[in-house]
């Protein structure tokens, strides 16, 4: 039976965010570029300018690269921008998520590259949580999946 881990929301994570942050990056530099006063250069604003943007771009990309995933069985099913690839369980290296950041992230490594590399990105359904330390449970249900996997080729 196919399921989705991966958030409804992912299209606004891939494409509004990243969309509203280059915006934002093209603001602040317009903005900085017009600082300059006719008796001082305006270089040190323009170089301020272009560092926000610079890290506007890097959190869109961080955003961007997300990904729809689903599990049938041993087998997740990946998608973005119109591909798809199937990996098994057994072939997920590690999976991992930093439990200090909003929204919820989960990267997967994998042992074998497939058309989207050797790491995937997604967002798992949004959750209010009591404490910030807790594991998503979509992240503690792929661990006990892969353990379960790796134990039955063995």
């Amino acid at each position: 039976m196919r399921r989705e881990l991966s958030s409804r929301y992912t299209f606004v994570y891939r494409w509004i965010i990243p969309g509203c942050l280059t915006l934002a990056a093209i603001a602040v530099i317009w903005r900085f570029a017009r600082i300059g006063m006719p008796d001082r250069p305006a270089t040190l604003e323009v170089l301020a300018g272009a560092a926000i943007a610079i890290t506007l771009m890097t959190v869109a990309r961080f955003f961007d690269k997300a990904k729809r995933v689903w599990i049938d069985g041993n087998t997740l099913i990946l998608s973005a921008y119109g591909k798809e690839a199937e990996v098994d369980l057994s072939e997920i290296d590690s999976v991992t998520a930093p439990r200090l950041v909003k929204p919820d992230r989960i990267q997967l490594q994998l042992a074998r590259p497939t058309i989207f590399g050797d790491t995937i990105v997604f967002f798992p359904p949004f959750r209010m949580r009591r404490h910030r330390i807790e594991a998503h449970p979509v992240l503690t249900e792929l661990d006990e999946l892969i353990s379960k996997t790796r134990d039955s080729i063995e």
